[in-house]
């Protein structure tokens, strides 16, 4: 699959670290992004952010830079917009933890690819992470993520309903279960 991606998270608690805010405006985010990939491979101006005498280390060995996976949740269009012109997204769907309709991802996919295509990135690879908690049934887990996988998804990001994130036995129960496959 992927790489590990650089979450717009990450980058948000960073500059306020760093004294600096950057979400104050969905331009501001985006620049944010941009200052980050300066500080790790070249400087370059910006309008809403400036940052002096730092350096992000160590120096990623991904070229030209790391990949970026922007988020969001469907079927907001803005962050999905954003993230067609970066390699890939998470976006999320409904409850956290309840996997997704396949159609719901068919038309995220195809909304999204869209717009790669009006960019001219309709070439470059992209990935689409979906989640949410798969079935403890090997036949039901993959009948639900090959369908995923039809409409488009690429990762599939395993999760816990909150209320079980605190029960040690049942979270280390589902990683011995191992990860889902699509069939």
């Amino acid at each position: 699959m992927g790489s590990n991606p650089t979450a717009t998270a990450l980058l948000t608690s960073g500059f306020t670290v760093l004294g600096r805010s950057c979400c104050g405006s969905r331009d501001a985010l985006d620049e944010a992004r941009s200052l980050s990939f300066s500080l790790i491979w070249r400087l370059q101006s910006c309008c809403y952010l400036t940052l002096d005498d730092v350096i992000m280390r160590p120096t990623p060995v991904q070229h030209p830079r790391v990949p970026i996976w922007v988020g969001g949740h469907w079927p907001h269009k803005p962050p999905a917009r954003r993230a067609a012109r970066w390699d890939g997204a998470v976006i999320t769907t409904g409850a956290w933890d309840q996997p997704p309709e396949p159609g719901v991802i068919a038309d995220m996919h195809g909304y999204i690819h869209a717009h790669r295509r009006d960019a001219g990135l309709d070439d470059q690879p992209f990935e689409l992470v979906i989640g949410g908690s798969s079935p403890a049934n090997e036949v039901a887990a993959h009948d639900i993520l090959g369908s995923l996988a039809d409409a488009g998804a690429t990762w599939w990001d395993e999760r816990f309903a909150i209320d079980t994130l605190g029960r040690l036995d049942a979270v280390r129960a589902r990683v011995e279960h191992g990860p889902p496959a699509p069939r």
